[in-house]
């Protein structure tokens, strides 16, 4: 079952990744909070439509107009102890239905949420290196733990010198590089692995550009938090190549932050354009 699910996932994000190779021209020449605001904003709006025909609307409606009237009762009837407490307590219960309520909508838009999130994150997690900036490339291997690491290498490339390794890690299956990069560019960094040959996608420059920090697995969580490379296969003798990005800067759009921002401008977007969509939230 897991594995269906992998599949599925890894099949929406080639469809995903095709979409974002349309927009990354445009995304290019934006400064990063323009982008993020644009996203987020039609984001909100789009999250509406499910909260429209997927929650229950009537039953929101009357817990809300049953929140203003047991708060109203508490006004006029402040100096009614026994009647204040029983209002409060009916506002409390009517406060937790709303969530409840709005638990199918969020379940429906669950994956494809996270799937956008993912895709972001290749723009707004880490930056690409710098020329002349060093980082530390890391090869999962699948083999069981102490069995031998089958012959491995970097191929040459003028995108990259190498500074150090292979290292071979064999109680981690782990082998690690260190590169500095030499070329701008979006660079696929080839692998000698035994007979196979594997590779992996290095972005290097100074502007705003997508940011593949790892090839995954064919795990649900690597194929959502890193959707812009073909996944290996479960028999693949290699599992995952991470290459260690520099975080991104800013207060907006810096790693992490703009998760927050993110959030943040989607639920301004999505109440500022509710009463126009008639939507009970």
């Amino acid at each position: 079952m897991m594995n269906m699910i992998a599949q599925i996932i890894a099949w929406l994000n080639g469809w995903m990744n095709a979409l974002s190779g349309v927009l990354r021209g445009p995304m290019s020449a934006m400064p990063p909070w323009l982008s993020l605001t644009i996203i987020s904003s039609v984001l909100g709006v789009v999250l509406l439509i499910p909260v429209k025909y997927i929650s229950p609307q009537t039953a929101i409606s009357r817990v809300r107009d049953r929140i203003k009237a047991r708060l109203l009762a508490m006004k006029l009837f402040k100096d009614n102890i026994p009647v204040v407490l029983k209002s409060q307590a009916q506002v409390i219960i009517a406060a937790l239905m709303l969530p409840v309520y709005m638990l199918p909508p969020v379940l429906v838009m669950l994956l494809p949420f996270s799937l956008v999130l993912g895709q972001m994150g290749v723009w707004y997690q880490a930056s690409p290196l710098d020329v002349n900036e060093q980082a530390v490339i890391t090869m999962q291997l699948s083999e069981s733990e102490n069995s031998p690491i089958p012959s491995v290498s970097l191929a040459p490339t003028d995108a990259v010198n190498l500074v150090a390794g292979p290292v071979r890690v064999p109680s981690k299956q782990q082998v690690y590089w260190k590169i500095k990069a030499t070329r701008a560019g979006v660079h696929q960094l080839q692998f000698d692995v035994g007979n196979s040959r594997v590779s992996k996608e290095l972005s290097v420059g100074s502007g705003f550009m997508p940011v593949s920090m790892k090839r995954p697995a064919m795990h649900i969580g690597d194929l959502i938090l890193y959707p812009a490379e073909t996944p290996f296969d479960k028999d693949s003798v290699v599992q995952s190549i991470e290459i260690g990005y520099p975080d991104r800067d800013g207060f907006v759009t810096g790693s992490d932050n703009w998760v927050i921002s993110l959030f943040v401008i989607s639920m301004l977007g999505a109440l500022a354009v509710k009463p126009f969509f008639n939507v009970k939230i």
